[in-house]
């Protein structure tokens, strides 16, 4: 059979058509195919990337909180480490505080009539040895001059207070002053001539102890620098105390010297203090004799209270101890008047007074004023002034 040609040609294409359709469809099937592995590709790439990134980030932020840990942890160790320290800082200073109340408590427990001889001298020097090499201490029972560089100006010093006595003779005296170099500068001297820079307590001493100063009586001061128990005791025999001079009152401190400079022991100092106050009232049997307290003294800087401070509360109780045993003896107590109680880097206690005691051994002018004033009260006290 035959075909027609142009049926033929027609269902050629016809099929041609077909073909071609199915051939667009097949592209688009693949292309979509392409297209979503495409995209399933960048999601992979797209996921993987954030992955890297949160693991980046995670591991960045436990390395910022493993630092801050550690700081901490070595900020409270450092704290712990300062805090020990502290602790055993006050806990050391504690002890030692308590270790001097000790040896102070246990000096106050000596008996008021400490006899007055070399055997009643347990401790020559202040480290309970008698090395000459740790003090050089005198007998406190027998006078003696200098034998240090002292010597040189000291008798001078000596004469020259004889001469202020002989010029007081013709005055009603009502004191006088015995003692160092506390003493001598009541009159504005040091080391036996005037000297400029204590001008200020001469003028505290005349306004107080000179009747033509507006005083209530006349007194005198004899001192000389670095003068022990033991070269007071000599200027009272060789001059300075003579028989016809008769005050109402005596007024006596020394000591300090012994203690510090010389590092004598407690028995020495109270002994040779006692001895000085025996002597004046074996020379004056109707004078009134007052005892005047060591100052409180102290080798730490800020004022604060050492061996030493403890040292001189505990002569002085030994000495007020011994005042009460005696009908015409007195002692006065400067501890209230050089003694402050303030608080000092964080810590509440007392100090010996920077004001009144710049040099920690010697009073200011301050200084000086106020112990005037107590000085003049105690008169009163006692009935050596009447109102």
């Amino acid at each position: 059979m035959r075909l027609d040609k142009k049926y033929l040609s027609k269902k050629n294409w016809a099929k041609r058509k077909r073909n071609n359709s199915d051939e667009t469809t097949q592209f688009i099937a693949n292309a979509e195919n392409i297209l979503h592995r495409n995209i399933e590709c960048n999601n992979d790439v797209i996921n993987t990337t954030f992955v890297k990134k949160s693991s980046l980030e995670i591991l960045h932020n436990n390395r910022r909180v493993s630092s801050i840990k550690r700081l901490i942890i070595c900020f409270v160790v450092f704290m712990i480490t300062i805090s020990c320290v502290v602790i055993i800082f006050f806990d050391s200073l504690r002890r030692h505080q308590k270790s001097l109340r000790s040896k102070s408590e246990k000096l106050l427990a000596y008996p008021a009539n400490l006899e007055v001889s070399l055997g009643g001298i347990k401790e020559w020097c202040r480290n309970g040895t008698e090395s000459s090499d740790i003090c050089s201490c005198d007998d406190p029972l027998l006078p003696s001059v200098p034998n240090d560089n002292r010597v040189n100006w000291w008798m001078d010093a000596h004469n020259a207070n004889k001469d202020l006595v002989k010029a007081s003779l013709t005055e009603d005296l009502g004191l006088v002053f015995l003692g160092d170099s506390i003493t001598e500068r009541w009159i504005g001297h040091r080391n036996g001539v005037f000297d400029e820079r204590y001008s200020d307590n001469l003028k505290i001493f005349n306004r107080f102890f000179s009747i033509s100063g507006g005083g209530e009586l006349n007194a005198i001061a004899l001192g000389i620098s670095g003068d022990t128990s033991s070269n007071l005791l000599w200027r009272i025999k060789n001059g300075e105390v003579p028989t016809d001079l008769n005050p109402r009152v005596w007024w006596i401190l020394i000591g300090i010297n012994d203690l510090m400079f010389h590092m004598c022991g407690e028995d020495v100092v109270v002994i040779g203090f006692i001895n000085t106050v025996e002597e004046i009232l074996k020379l004056k049997p109707e004078a009134i004799v007052v005892l005047n307290g060591l100052l409180p003294s102290t080798e730490d800087r800020e004022g604060g209270y050492d061996e030493t401070t403890y040292l001189v509360f505990s002569i002085n109780q030994r000495l007020k101890n011994y005042a009460s045993t005696k009908e015409r003896v007195h002692y006065f107590d400067p501890k209230p008047l050089f003694i402050e109680h303030y608080r000092r880097r964080g810590y509440s206690k007392n100090y010996v007074s920077l004001t009144k005691m710049p040099d920690l051994l010697h009073p200011s002018a301050l200084g000086y004023d106020g112990w005037a004033v107590s000085i003049t009260e105690t008169l009163h006290a006692i009935g050596a002034l009447t109102s």
